[in-house]
C-alpha cells in the first residue's frame, strides 16, 4: 500500500474538476489518489476516497466551527479538529495524544501543518482559477501523515470552507 510520504519531493494538486459538482480529486501528475464527495448541502458531510480507505468527514453541529472525522459506517469519531477563537490557526486531536496545527495567512492563500513540535510537514498554496486549485508540497516525511492521510482534504476542506465564508461576508 502506498503512502503520502511516497510523494516526498512531488507537487500534489487538489483540485474540483468541475465548478457544477461538489466533488473533488487529490493527484499527483495524472494519478489520482483520493476522490472527495459532498454528500450533504452545503458541504456539511463529506466522503473520503483514499489509498482504498474510506473516512466521512462531517460537522457535528452547525452551531460549531469544530469538523470530526470518522471511517466510514462507523459512529464515533477518530479524530476532531478545533479552531483557535479569534485566531488563524487550529489543530487536529488526533488518537493516542497526538496533535497536528494548520495555520493560515491572513491574505494570502498560503497556509500549513505544523507537528505538535512546529515542525512544518506540509504546506499549501491556493491558486486564483475559476475552479477551486490547491498545490500540496510534503516538506518532510511524517509517519502521523501517513497514519492519517486524510488529514491533507481536512486541510484543502478548511481553506475551501474560508473562501466561501470570506466570500459570503463580502456579498452580505
Amino acid at each position: 500500500m502506498k503512502n503520502l510520504s511516497d510523494y516526498y519531493g512531488q507537487t500534489l494538486i487538489f483540485t474540483q474538476p468541475s465548478v457544477w459538482k461538489n466533488y473533488y480529486e487529490l493527484k499527483c501528475n495524472d494519478e489520482i489518489l483520493a476522490v472527495v464527495n459532498s454528500v450533504k448541502l452545503f458541504g456539511l458531510k463529506l466522503d473520503i476516497e483514499l489509498f482504498d480507505n474510506k473516512w466521512t468527514l462531517y460537522r457535528p453541529s452547525i452551531w460549531r466551527s469544530e469538523v470530526a472525522i470518522r471511517e466510514t459506517n462507523k459512529t464515533y469519531p477518530i479524530a476532531k479538529y478545533r479552531k483557535e477563537k479569534f485566531k488563524l490557526h487550529g489543530f487536529v486531536e488526533l488518537p493516542k495524544g497526538q496533535k497536528l496545527k494548520i495555520a493560515f495567512k491572513l491574505f494570502k492563500n498560503i497556509f500549513e501543518m505544523r507537528s505538535s513540535s512546529d515542525e512544518l510537514l506540509v504546506s499549501f498554496k491556493g491558486k486564483v482559477k475559476f475552479k477551486e486549485t490547491i498545490e500540496i508540497s510534503l516538506e518532510k516525511r511524517s509517519d502521523v501523515i501517513d497514519k492519517y492521510p486524510w488529514v491533507i482534504i481536512l486541510a484543502c476542506y478548511l481553506s475551501v470552507e474560508r473562501k466561501r465564508a470570506a466570500g459570503a461576508a463580502a456579498a452580505g
